[in-house]
């Protein structure tokens, strides 16, 4: 028995020492290798990038002519005539100022590039160029009264214009084959496959997968979805990027060995170096030189006091003024809840905040008084739901839900009332969707202790990630990842973009019951 143990022993040794040496040797093949000039760097390279461009180009064009043209036909009531000699020499401005301003601000060709990012930057791009309008308007003594309300009400609609326009481009060619930058992932294991997944559930980033490139083919599962996408060892790399017209490289920092990034930066003209440390913020880092060696550096907002005071005076801002805006829905609200079902107008649910204190969150009643009960006796009923809540700690078809409460929780319109925790100070528009203070909450507390920790930094949300996100079409997991990525990217242009894709998922109803 002995013997045979140490047999065994000695052949698993054996394969593991020819498993390193061929990775090794795989490494030094694709370090040695000298890849030509690829195509990409010539007419093909320009080609595809023009072709990526041009639809995001037409996009804020046709956005900032669109919110010139709105704003002076607003302002044309109070005009004896039509001004189209103004029309005709501000769009023509306009335009020019777009083809120099908006390419500095990194808008082009627009690939691989982050939604939130975009979004920052392409208000910074439309504020410029109206800005430098006035200044040119102003500079050659071209002013008039009317001219000064149109480019202030333009610059106004631009701000929603041009994110939307963009936003659309990017959806209406997403699928189209000519669209895309070609990409290939150079990594081995469960990193390159996120990798690839990643980019394929996201078209409208203008990055197409072409496949993965691996130092060892057995790596792959052959059954898997990830085979199929396997394109070779690495001294294959000059042929396929060639052969794909590769212009852009995702390589997993766990295959990086020496000479590796010069081989890859020698043949593909966009390379991605994706590092292997988890829990680090993805956006607004900057790199760091150090000793000749490039670095992240990490800037940690929540500690920094402007952007926190900023953060709480939009929220004070934005509940006082909103609230007395709606108090007219309010109180039509209040009578419908009274008038259609017995029991209180407002329910009120204990939830943990910053630093894990506990507020009492206030929503408009959407159930009935006796829901505890109505739940208890329904799961036992079907004990086929029972996993559903279990999970999630929702049900899709609630049986304690009233007919007025849904149309309440499918328009948000519950959440009103946390206009008074955002006040308060208890809540903020944008944040983490706060943790009930009872059972439901012990998997956040007790399952992911770290998430908790992080979640307690940060005042809670109306809205935040995970209502953006599919709120209720996803799982009690992944509301905790995004929870985690609004807290380690927090920034008052984050808070922003999700203000603004709150108002579409809201529209829509989507993920709401």
């Amino acid at each position: 028995m002995d013997q045979g143990h140490g047999v065994a022993e000695a052949t698993q040794t054996t394969i593991e020492q020819l498993y390193d040496s061929a990775v090794t040797e795989s490494h030094q093949r694709f370090e040695e290798a000298s890849p030509a000039r690829p195509k990409s760097k010539g007419w093909r390279y320009i080609s595809q990038t023009a072709s990526t461009a041009a639809p995001l180009l037409a996009a804020d064009l046709l956005a900032v002519a669109g919110a010139f043209l709105t704003a002076l036909l607003a302002v044309s009531f109070f005009l004896p005539e039509f001004p189209l000699l103004f029309l005709g020499r501000q769009t023509a401005a306009l335009s020019a100022i777009v083809l120099l301003v908006f390419p500095l601000f990194g808008l082009y060709p627009g690939a691989g590039l982050n939604p939130i990012v975009e979004f920052r930057q392409s208000i910074m791009a439309a504020t410029m160029t109206f800005g430098l309008v006035v200044v040119a308007n102003s500079t050659l003594g071209m002013w008039r009264p009317f001219e000064f309300w149109t480019l202030g009400l333009a610059w106004t609609f631009s701000l929603a214009l041009v994110p939307l326009a963009r936003m659309a481009a990017r959806r209406l060619v997403c699928k189209k084959k000519w669209w895309p930058q070609p990409l290939l992932i150079i990594g081995d294991g469960p990193a390159a496959e996120g990798a690839l997944r990643s980019y394929l559930n996201q078209p409208t980033l203008g990055l197409k997968p072409v496949g993965i490139i691996g130092s060892y083919q057995e790596h792959w599962d052959e059954s898997g979805d990830s085979s199929k996408w396997y394109l070779g060892p690495p001294d294959d790399l000059e042929g396929l990027v060639k052969e794909h017209n590769v212009l852009w490289a995702i390589l997993v920092m766990d295959f990086v060995s020496r000479g590796t990034i010069n081989v890859v930066t020698s043949a593909v003209p966009n390379v991605v170096v994706l590092n292997s440390f988890d829990g680090l913020p993805s956006l607004w880092n900057r790199t760091q030189e150090c000793l000749g060696r490039p670095g992240i550096q990490v800037q940690e907002r929540l500690l920094l006091p402007l952007p926190r005071v900023l953060k709480r005076s939009m929220d004070l801002v934005l509940g006082i003024g909103g609230g007395l805006l709606i108090s007219p829905l309010l109180l039509t609200f209040c009578v419908l809840i009274k008038l259609t079902s017995p029991g209180p107008i407002f329910y009120k649910q204990r939830r943990f905040g910053r630093d894990g204190e506990v507020f009492w969150m206030w929503k408009f009643r959407s159930m009935v008084s006796n829901a505890d009960e109505v739940l208890q006796d329904y799961l036992d009923r079907h004990p086929e739901l029972r996993e559903e809540w279990d999970r999630d700690h929702k049900l899709k078809n609630d049986p304690r839900v009233t007919w007025l409460g849904r149309i309440l929780r499918k328009t948000s319109l519950d959440e009103l009332p946390q206009l008074w925790n955002v006040i308060r100070g208890d809540m903020s528009f944008v944040g983490p969707r706060p943790i009930v203070d009872n059972e439901e909450g012990r998997p956040y507390l007790e399952e992911h202790p770290e998430g908790y920790q992080q979640y307690t930094r940060v005042v809670p949300g109306i809205t935040g990630m995970w209502q953006i996100s599919g709120r209720n079409l996803t799982t009690y997991g992944e509301r905790i990842r995004l929870d985690s990525y609004y807290i380690r990217n927090w920034s008052p242009w984050l808070d922003l973009y999700i203000l603004v894709r709150t108002i579409r998922v809201v529209l829509r109803g989507e993920g709401a019951y």
